[in-house]
C-alpha cells in the first residue's frame, strides 16, 4: 500500500532560502514487511525532522490539538483567566482565589465524547497551600474537564448535580472546580457512568491526546527552527545612518537604542537573538514590513537563555497577531518570562518550566515542559502560517525471537535515505542513556536489546538485568543493572540522523520490552515463576540524620533473610545489616545511622535470600540527609512527612515561615525560643514546601516533602 501526498504551493524561507514543496510518497507503515515472527510486539510511529530541501508543509502547532496551553508536565493556574483551553501531561495545580477558563468559541476546541474540553489532565489535581482557604476554578462557555485520576496525587470527588456540578478535594469544601454547564445540558449528557470527569483521555488511541508524541514533534521542531540561519537585519529607528546590523544578534552592546527589524513581507523571517540582547531592549521594538501576507511568518529564536527572559514592548506585534513564533531552543529548567507589556505570539519552549510575570495579557499559544500562569489573562491566538518542516517516519517493533528480545525498525522519508546510517540510543525511564549504537543502517535494521546475547545457533543466552551466579548455579536479577531499566515502563529509544546538508536531528519514542510467552522467553529459563517472597512496599525517610528503612512482604515461601545494602550511587553496594525472616511477620524496619549520618544522598536496596541461597534485589531507594554536619543549624524529621513533623535546632527557634516553591507564604508560626517544635502538616496537600527557620543565630531554609 502506498500513500500519496500532494502539496500545491511553496513558502520561501526568508530572503535567501526557498524550500519547494513537491509531490512525494511514503510507504504505509502497515505493511507485510513489518509482520515479524513474534507473539507480542508494539508498533511505534516516529517522526524526525531533518535539513533537506524536500519537505512537508504543516502547521507547526497542529499536535497541540488546539489547546492554548499545552504542557508535558504540570499546568499551574494562579491568576486570572485563560480565554482558551489547557492540557497538562501530568497534574493541574490550583491555587486560592478564582481562576476562569473561558474559551470564546468551541469551534477550535478539542472534543471528547462529542463535548468540547476546556481542561484535560493526564494524572490528577494538586490543591496548593491550605485547602481550608477559598479557591475556585470556573470552567465556562459550555466546556468540560477531563482528569485522569480521582486519587493521585489528591483524593478528589465530583458531584453531578444541576447548579452544583463541582469537583472538590475529599477533605475540603473550600476548594472547588465549578463546571458552569449542567450535566444534562451537555450533548450528550454526562454522568458518573457516561463520559465522566475522571477518565484518562491521553494516549495513542483514536480520539485521544498523544502528548508524548506531540512533544517529540515539538522537541524536533524547536531544534530545527533553532538551526535556521538568521535572515533579518536591524536598523536604528531614529538614526538612518546606523547599520544595517546583520544577525545573529548575540551582543547587546551592538544593538541601537531603538531597534527596527527589517523583514521580508512575503517570506519566513528568522531572527536569532540572545536572551541577554532581547531582554536589554528597553524602548519600543519596531518592525519594517511586518505583514499578514500569505507566506509571511516571523520566527524569533531566543538563545542562550538563563533563568529569565524579558520581552520588550512592541505594539506592532500586538496589532499583527498570529504570525510570530518565539522559539527558545536551548531553554532548560526554570525560566521566568517577564513582559514590559504582554507577550504577543506563539511560545515554543518544550524543555522549559515556564513562569509568567507580565504587565499585560499573553496573546498566542504556549508549549512548555510546565507552565505557571501568574497575573493578567491568556488569549488564544493560533499560529496562522504553514511552515516547511522536513520529515522522516520510522516504524519500530519489539519482538521475541528464539528466546531473545529484539527491536526492529523501518524508516521512510521524504528524501532518499538508502545507504545512510544513524545513531540509536537506549534510554531508561529517567532518560539516562544506557547504551549507544553508532552506524545503524537505514532504512531498516534489527537490534538485540542491550544486555541480551545469543548463542552461535542464534538462541537467547543472556538477558537484560540477569547474570549467572556460578556458585549457586542460578540466574540472578539485579534491578540496579542499567540494562534492567530497559525492561521497565517508560524506557525509550532515541534515533539521531545527520543529513548530508543540515544539523543532526533526533527523536525519542517509548519502547515496550517484549514479554515471555509459552513459545518464546525473554528472561532466563526457570525464572518466570514466582519469587519466594513478594515485596509489597519499601520506603526510606530521613529520621533526624538517620535513614529509616521500612518494608512489607507477602507470600513468603521457603524464605530465609534480608540483607540491607547501602551504596554511594546506584551501584557499588555494601552490606550494612542482616535481618532474619520471622514467620507470619510481614512488616520490617531498620535504622541506619543511630550515631548520625553525614550530609549526602544515601542509596539502599534489599537483598532477599531464599533458604537455598537464591536471591533477588528490591528496587533502589534513596534519601538525602541535610543539616547533619553543621553545629548550629536546624533540621526537620521525618521527611517526607505524613502528619506531624519535628523541627529542632541547636539555638532557640524564634519564627517559622512555610512557603510553596513558587514563593507563596502558606503558614507562619511563632516560637518561644524553644529548640524543638512540632509542626502540624495534616491540612497541607501533598507536595514540596520550603521552611524558613529564624533562630537566635540567624535563618536558613529547609525543604520538606508532604506525602
Amino acid at each position: 500500500m502506498i500513500t500519496y501526498f500532494k502539496v500545491k504551493s511553496s513558502i520561501p524561507l526568508g530572503n535567501n532560502t526557498n524550500f519547494c514543496l513537491n509531490a512525494f510518497k511514503l510507504p504505509s507503515i502497515i505493511s507485510n514487511s513489518l509482520r515479524l515472527p513474534s507473539l507480542s510486539f508494539l508498533v511505534l510511529i516516529i517522526t524526525l525532522f531533518n535539513g533537506f530541501n524536500t519537505i512537508n508543509a504543516q502547521n507547526i502547532m497542529a499536535p497541540a490539538k488546539g489547546f492554548t496551553v499545552f504542557v508535558k508536565e504540570d499546568a499551574s493556574l494562579v491568576g486570572t483567566e485563560t480565554e482558551g483551553t489547557v492540557a497538562a501531561g501530568r497534574d493541574l495545580v490550583l491555587h486560592t482565589g478564582t481562576y476562569q477558563i473561558s474559551p470564546p468559541s468551541a469551534a477550535n476546541s478539542f472534543y471528547y465524547g462529542g463535548i468540547p474540553i476546556g481542561i484535560a489532565v493526564r494524572r490528577g489535581l494538586v490543591f496548593e497551600g491550605d485547602i481550608n482557604n477559598d479557591g475556585d476554578l470556573k470552567i465556562n462557555t459550555g466546556h468540560y474537564i477531563k482528569i485522569g485520576s480521582p486519587a493521585t496525587p489528591t483524593n478528589s470527588t465530583v458531584t453531578y448535580e444541576n447548579g452544583n456540578f463541582r469537583i472538590r478535594p475529599a477533605n475540603s469544601t473550600k476548594r472547588t472546580i465549578t463546571i458552569n454547564t449542567n450535566p444534562g445540558a451537555f450533548t450528550p449528557p454526562v454522568s458518573a457512568s457516561s463520559n465522566p470527569v475522571f477518565e484518562n483521555i491521553f494516549g495513542t488511541g483514536a480520539g485521544q491526546i498523544d502528548i508524548d508524541g506531540a512533544f517529540n514533534h515539538f522537541y524536533a521542531a524547536s531544534a530545527y527552527l533553532g538551526s535556521l540561519a538568521n535572515n533579518v537585519t536591524i536598523k536604528d529607528f531614529d538614526n538612518s545612518n546606523f547599520g544595517p546590523l546583520n544577525g545573529p544578534f548575540l551582543d547587546k552592546s551592538l544593538l541601537p537604542a531603538k531597534p527596527k527589524v527589517i523583514l521580508n513581507p512575503n517570506g519566513v523571517n528568522v531572527m536569532t537573538i540572545s536572551a541577554e540582547a532581547w531582554s536589554s531592549i528597553s524602548n519600543e521594538l519596531a518592525f519594517e514590513n511586518l505583514s499578514g501576507n500569505t507566506g509571511f511568518a516571523l520566527i524569533i529564536n531566543i538563545t542562550q537563555t538563563g533563568s529569565q527572559v524579558t520581552f520588550p514592548l512592541s505594539p506592532q506585534l500586538q496589532n499583527t497577531q498570529g504570525y510570530t513564533l518565539f522559539n527558545l531552543p536551548d531553554a532548560n529548567g526554570a525560566l521566568s518570562l517577564i513582559g514590559r507589556r504582554g507577550i504577543n505570539g506563539v511560545l515554543l519552549a518544550p524543555n522549559a518550566a515556564i513562569t509568567t510575570n507580565t504587565q499585560a495579557n499573553l496573546e498566542g499559544q504556549f508549549i512548555a515542559k510546565s507552565f505557571e500562569h501568574n497575573g493578567h489573562e491568556i488569549h488564544h491566538i493560533p499560529f496562522i502560517p504553514t511552515l516547511n518542516i522536513p520529515a522522516i517516519t520510522v516504524a519500530a517493533v519489539t519482538s521475541c525471537e528464539n528466546d531473545a528480545p529484539y527491536l526492529s525498525y523501518t524508516a521512510s522519508a521524504t528524501f532518499d535515505i538508502s545507504g545512510m546510517v544513524g545513531i540509536l540510543e537506549w534510554l531508561d525511564p529517567d532518560d539516562n542513556v544506557v547504551h549507544t549504537e553508532a552506524g545503524v543502517p537505514l532504512p531498516s535494521g534489527k537490534r538485540l536489546f542491550p544486555g541480551a546475547a545469543v548463542s552461535p545457533s542464534g538462541a537467547g543466552s543472556a538477558w537484560p538485568g540477569w547474570s549467572f551466579d556460578a556458585g549457586s548455579g542460578k540466574w540472578v536479577f539485579d534491578p540496579s543493572d542499567p540494562n534492567a531499566k530497559l525492561r521497565e515502563t517508560g524506557a525509550k529509544i532515541r534515533i539521531s540522523i545527520t543529513p548530508a546538508a543540515g544539523n543532526p536531528v533526533t527523536y525519542a519514542a517509548s519502547v515496550a520490552y517484549p514479554p515471555s510467552t509459552d513459545n518464546c522467553l525473554t528472561s532466563p529459563p526457570g525464572t518466570e515463576t514466582s519469587l519466594p517472597v513478594t515485596l509489597a512496599a519499601f520506603t526510606i525517610r530521613d529520621a533526624g540524620c538517620s535513614a529509616l528503612l521500612q518494608w512489607q512482604v507477602t507470600e513468603a515461601v521457603n524464605f530465609s533473610h534480608f540483607v540491607v545494602e547501602r551504596g554511594t550511587g546506584i551501584q557499588d553496594f555494601q552490606e550494612v545489616a542482616r535481618l532474619p525472616y520471622v514467620q507470619n511477620d510481614d512488616r520490617y524496619q531498620y535504622t541506619e545511622g543511630e550515631q548520625k549520618l553525614s550530609n549526602r544522598t544515601y542509596y539502599y536496596r534489599l537483598k532477599m535470600v531464599d533458604n537455598d541461597a537464591t536471591f533477588s534485589y528490591s528496587p533502589i531507594r534513596n534519601v538525602a540527609l541535610t543539616g547533619c554536619d553543621r553545629t548550629a543549624s536546624a533540621r526537620i524529621y521525618p521527611n517526607p512527612a505524613v502528619d506531624n513533623v519535628t523541627l529542632s535546632s541547636t539555638s532557640g527557634i524564634q519564627r517559622l515561615d512555610i512557603y510553596t516553591p513558587a514563593g507563596r507564604l502558606v503558614k507562619t508560626q511563632g516560637a518561644a525560643s524553644d529548640t524543638e517544635i512540632v509542626i502540624n502538616f495534616n491540612n497541607f496537600v501533598p507536595g514540596i514546601y520550603l521552611l524558613r527557620v529564624t533562630t537566635a543565630d540567624g535563618s536558613e531554609t529547609l525543604r520538606v516533602v508532604k506525602e
